[in-house]
């Protein structure tokens, strides 16, 4: 839902292993699932804001393992803090 309500799309398929991104996201109610963007996501039990930043950091540069095919789709990176709980989406 957070993703949905952040980036206007829902998950329409699960990334293969290796692309540095978790999903695919995109408009469910297209046929043709056309990928729209990238979401790579993250959950920390317990941790503190700053960890938090670390995480989304390092998951920013994960998703760039998909760029030489995907680099025109926006990424987005979800973290969660659940200890908080604290959740921030940021777009690369």
């Amino acid at each position: 839902m957070l993703i949905e309500r952040e980036t206007g799309h829902s998950a329409i398929q699960r990334s293969d292993k290796g692309t540095g991104v978790d999903y695919w996201l995109g408009d469910s109610s297209d046929p043709k699932y056309r990928f729209a963007a990238r979401l790579e996501v993250s959950g920390i039990r317990s941790g503190d804001s700053g960890m938090a930043r670390a995480r989304i950091r390092q998951k920013l540069n994960q998703t760039k393992a998909s760029d030489s095919a995907y680099g025109n789709l926006p990424a987005y990176v979800a973290v969660v803090e659940f200890g908080t709980p604290l959740a921030e989406v940021r777009k690369r």
